[in-house]
């Protein structure tokens, strides 16, 4: 498929092939795309309308749960559509503003998982090591402050990516793979910058970085507190409290981490495999957010049967 080549700019379009090789019967790894698709979809919806719709979880700590689910909502949809649209209906082209429009919400969706990760730990540490006034120090307007600043920070850091991005000259218009990155990118440039190479570094070392020293503050506080609780049973429930936290947060170190390692490795694994893991990385901590949250919280658990019992007058008020 031919694409148009400005000479000042590069090419006006790119060409995605998401699994070079196996061209002929990729449509069927449309299948599981599609499921893991259609569960984020579910559950986050799901999870947003439960605490929207329910007064009892109007609280600072549901709304960060909230935007949770709004932000993997916003990364599954700018993966998967493309994706399978690629897949199922060959539309392999991409536009340069959407390209680098891509790399930008993709990676400012995990700055922001990462901020929201950071908020529901000091959340978790106020609740568990000052419980008589978590309700002062967490409040609704504090917590708004917080995700303000978390999304002006996060602004702030990624949005050099696309720019760096757009001051490269391309050499060529085809990405192997089903979306657009900045190392499949970066290869397609003719000349090599360092900050392209540097900066992204630096992001992933602060991301890393802030989210590792939050945790370890919140979590050596709530382990002193929790072990001058002196009962077995009043520690087991402290630590309850935190379990879906830190189930989930190991999901996205494991996802964040393995981004440079599969890039580093890419040449010792099948194309294709590389390209299915990376999808499943941006797919697969969504769909799980909104389920682990639902199955291990109480609140939310018992709230979900009555979103369903309530839907008929939900939707007679307007809200679905």
């Amino acid at each position: 498929m031919a694409t148009t080549y400005n000479r000042s700019s590069g090419f006006s379009e790119f060409v995605l092939i998401c699994f070079p090789g196996i061209e002929s019967w990729q449509h069927w790894l449309s299948i599981p795309i599609a499921l893991l698709f259609l569960v984020v979809l579910t559950a986050n919806t799901t999870l947003t309308i439960t605490i929207y719709s329910s007064r009892r979880l109007h609280q600072p700590m549901y709304y960060l749960l909230l935007l949770l689910s709004v932000v993997d909502l916003l990364m599954s949809l700018t993966v998967a559509p493309k994706a399978l649209a690629v897949l199922l209906f060959n539309k392999k082209t991409i536009s340069r503003f959407g390209c680098f429009s891509q790399i930008f919400i993709l990676y400012y969706s995990r700055g922001l998982e990462s901020s929201i990760f950071i908020c529901l730990a000091y959340d978790r540490y106020v609740a568990i090591c000052n419980p008589l006034r978590h309700s002062t120090i967490i409040t609704s307007r504090r917590t708004a402050q917080a995700v303000a600043l978390s999304f002006l920070c996060n602004t702030v850091l990624y949005m050099p990516y696309p720019l760096l991005a757009a001051r490269l000259n391309y050499c060529g218009d085809t990405i192997p793979h089903c979306l657009c990155e900045n190392v499949p990118l970066a290869k397609l440039a003719c000349d090599s910058i360092p900050a392209n190479q540097i900066y992204p570094m630096f992001v992933l070392s602060t991301l890393l970085m802030s989210l590792s020293l939050s945790l370890a503050f919140s979590y050596s506080m709530i382990i002193r507190a929790v072990l001058r609780l002196g009962t077995p049973g009043a520690a087991q429930k402290a630590f309850s409290t935190c379990t879906a936290h830190l189930i989930l947060v190991c999901l996205f170190y494991c996802t964040i981490i393995l981004i440079p390692i599969s890039n580093r490795v890419e040449q010792f694994i099948p194309r294709p495999v590389h390209v299915l893991l990376r999808l499943c990385e941006n797919l697969l901590l969504p769909a799980l957010n909104p389920l682990v949250y639902g199955i291990r919280t109480k609140e939310i658990r018992k709230e979900i049967p009555m979103l369903f019992r309530r839907m008929p007058q939900l939707c007679g008020n307007s809200v679905c």
